[in-house]
């Protein structure tokens, strides 16, 4: 009785915490900021809490998609963390600091953890979770630029009212937090770009440690990238030399919290080459990077599902080709399954009822992609540093997406970082004058 009460002061301590934290972050800000960030904080609490109690109190309404304890169906993974955040409460604080044993998505899972054990074992703990990283992700998009503009308010509108990001922050589920982390690393990399200093550059390695932590291969790319655009960066200032130093010191540090945040998930020649014990082998078999792609590829065709994506009739061979799976991951990721369908590029079955969402998400999906490209061609501001790396970012985690992700239900939650990735482009550009 007295830890329910402890939950409960904490639970109302948190939720007037987030209201302040609104109020301090929007309350002065541009009445269109205000209204747009506004709007998508009280869409994810309203809905997120009548799913929640539809769901937990077995309502009488979409039984059939519920799942029990406030989850829905589209949020089986949600399930799990919470089993695990349970387990882990339940072993005391040390077992969520050091983890004994293998969690997928561990850094998802520790914070999830602390949330539960402060606010208590329900799962609308992960939606005041989402929440809060939603409204901490607006907070740095507005402080990307010195003004506002058409860019960031574009960029809000995206985060905001996006299909795929709504409905993924309803559940217990990582996509928020993970948006939230990507927003926080872009933050840090353009305070480093504006003047490179040690706190900037601590926060660029916590944040690659915990996005690592979550999806691993996401922190291997951000690695990669980190190294363009520290050099780019350097290049800007007066004292280069000193700045190219310390860059390449961080990028070493970096490899290390990829190698340690993705510790169980990074494996082969990716681990290898992280390892300083082992990165001259692994640099001496370059091709065997590619083959981590090919067994993810192969993991996806070996695991049968509803939502699988097939080649269509017009790409059909005896046995499917690299052209072909390119073809029906790119026309699953930029096409409406109805016109992909249509074409004979794709087939694609299942989706219990959710494929309503899933196309307002793909056309919203063409339509950031789209105003992302015609803004950066049309717009007079130049090129940075940070430009240049989330550009780099986003196309080197589409790549490998379009080719190895062969289930529908799958591809639209990791499509989600595509999204963000082609949202927060044109407020990358230079400001067009100063604050």
């Amino acid at each position: 009785m007295i830890v329910e009460l402890i939950h409960d002061a904490l639970a109302l301590a948190a939720c007037y915490w987030l209201w302040r934290a609104w109020r301090t972050w929007f309350g002065g800000a541009d009445r269109r900021v205000t209204w747009i960030v506004a709007a998508g904080f009280l869409l994810r609490a309203f809905i997120g809490e009548a799913l929640f109690w539809i769901s937990y109190l077995r309502l009488p309404i979409a039984r059939s998609l519920q799942l029990g304890d406030g989850v829905w169906f589209f949020a089986v993974d949600g399930l799990g963390y919470m089993a695990y955040a349970d387990e882990l409460v339940r072993r005391g604080l040390m077992a969520i600091v050091v983890l004994p044993g293998y969690y997928p998505s561990h850094a998802y899972v520790q914070i999830l953890s602390t949330f539960v054990a402060m606010l208590g074992q329900v799962s609308s703990v992960a939606l005041f979770l989402n929440c809060a990283a939603y409204l901490a992700t607006c907070a740095m998009i507005v402080r990307l630029q010195p003004r506002v503009n058409g860019a960031v308010l574009f960029t809000l509108a995206a985060v905001a009212f996006g299909p795929g990001t709504l409905i993924w922050s309803l559940q217990p589920l990582k996509d928020t937090l993970f948006q939230f982390l990507i927003a926080a690393l872009v933050f840090a990399c353009a305070r480093w770009q504006e003047r490179p200093r040690l706190g900037a550059a601590v926060a660029i390695v916590v944040t690659t440690f915990a996005l690592s932590g979550i999806r691993w291969y996401f922190g291997a790319i951000v690695w990669i990238a980190c190294g363009l655009f520290f050099a780019l960066a350097a290049l800007r200032t007066p004292h280069r030399g000193r700045v190219l130093l310390a860059a390449l010191a961080i990028f070493v540090v970096l490899s290390q919290a990829v190698r340690i945040g993705g510790k169980g998930d990074v494996r082969g020649v990716v681990d290898r080459l992280l390892d300083p014990r082992r990165t001259v082998a692994a640099l001496q078999q370059p091709s065997q990077v590619t083959r981590v792609i090919v067994v993810a590829r192969e993991g996806f065709d070996r695991t049968s599902g509803a939502t699988t994506i097939a080649p269509g009739p017009a790409l059909v061979q005896p046995a499917p080709t690299v052209a072909a799976r390119v073809v029906s991951g790119g026309t699953a990721t930029f096409l409406p399954r109805a016109l992909g369908q249509a074409l004979g590029l794709i087939r694609v079955g299942g989706g219990r009822g959710l494929w309503l969402v899933a196309e307002l998400d793909t056309l919203a999906f063409d339509a950031v992609l789209l105003f992302a490209i015609v803004y950066v061609a049309r717009s007079r501001r130049r090129v940075t540093p940070l430009f240049v790396f989330v550009l780099l970012v986003l196309v080197a985690t589409a790549g490998p997406m379009i080719y190895t992700v062969n289930n529908f239900g799958t591809l639209f939650r990791l499509r989600e970082m595509l999204y963000f990735l082609a949202a927060l482009l044109p407020v990358t550009l230079a400001p067009e004058s100063s604050p």
